[in-house]
């Protein structure tokens, strides 16, 4: 697991360094906005959100998660990284990707 609290915004550079890792993101930030919308990359397999007024019972959620599934969480977060993160190119295209969808 790696942490991923909000920033000045709701987003952090954190978010993308965790994945990178291969680490399950925690993201700590009521009102997340995710990289890209769901349609067009699924995070849910890939993060914990955890509600800032929880962030205290951060050990006790993350120890619920089974190892099976952290496994599974882990590689699904470093590929989603480096399908849509590794680089601007990829970013850029993800982006492109969300606007077709949107026409």
């Amino acid at each position: 697991f790696g942490a991923a609290p909000r920033g000045d915004n709701l987003f952090s550079y954190r978010f993308p360094e965790v994945a990178s890792c291969g680490a399950i993101p925690v993201v700590y930030a009521d009102g997340w906005q995710f990289p890209f919308t769901f349609d067009v990359v699924d995070w849910q397999d890939a993060v914990v959100v955890i509600a800032e007024k929880d962030a205290a019972d951060s050990q006790e959620i993350l120890e619920a998660i089974p190892h099976e599934r952290r496994c599974r969480m882990r590689q699904k977060a470093l590929e989603l990284y480096d399908n849509h993160l590794e680089s601007a190119h990829k970013t850029m295209a993800t982006m492109i990707e969300g606007m077709e969808r949107l026409a």
